[in-house]
């Protein structure tokens, strides 16, 4: 595997902590970016061997960053460390992710994860408990179109309709319809229920 990674997180101590563990590894680090949505145009040259993320890519655009990495580079690996999520857990999965953990592992566990897939293995770590609920919870997420995650994440941060319709470029009718149905799909009632559930899940980014 090549010696070099990269790294996309919007946390800078996350960035730092990564950095300084996998240099005193051996690796180097080529590039820094704080979303997958400032990678389109700025890959660099050489192949990362790692590709180390705190998040995993929800929305189109930063999807479409994502597939830039994995289509420049075939064979890197990539390694989420971030929240525990169960939809964040199976959007890595079905993305082809080496490694998915927790950022409450321990430092030797996530050594290991990165002497593990230096092999070529993938290793992913997540407690299965009350499997029935969590699958319903990632049924209702996938039921989500890209921007309505955008939308979702918004209301997340506070943002308004208003502002919301400035930031996205769409009109506030068509935010508040949208609103309506992302509370059909997650079967909430109101605003109190729909962050609670999205936030339970790791919906930020």
């Amino acid at each position: 595997m090549s010696e070099f990674f990269s790294i996309v997180a919007r946390d800078p101590y996350f960035r730092y902590g990564v950095k300084y563990l996998l240099e005193k590894m051996g690796y180097i680090c080529l590039q820094e970016w704080e979303t997958f949505d400032d990678i389109q145009g700025c890959i660099p040259e050489k192949a990362p061997g790692l590709f180390m993320v705190d998040n995993v890519p929800l929305t189109r655009k930063a999807h479409a960053g994502l597939m830039d990495i994995k289509q420049a580079y075939p064979d890197v690996k990539l390694f989420a460390i971030c929240k525990s999520s169960r939809f964040l857990f199976l959007c890595a999965m079905k993305n082809n992710f080496y490694s998915y953990m927790s950022n409450s592992s321990s430092l030797p566990e996530i050594i290991h994860a990165i002497n593990f897939i230096e092999k070529g293995l993938i290793y992913r770590t997540f407690i299965e408990n009350d499997k029935n609920q969590w699958m319903a919870d990632v049924r209702k997420f996938n039921s989500l179109a890209s921007r309505e995650i955008e939308v979702l994440q918004g209301f997340m941060r506070g943002e308004s309709v208003r502002t919301l319709s400035e930031t996205l470029g769409i009109n506030a009718k068509a935010i508040s319809m949208m609103k309506s149905r992302i509370m059909l799909k997650l079967q909430v009632n109101n605003m109190v229920e729909l962050l609670s559930l999205s936030k339970a899940n790791i919906m930020e980014y």
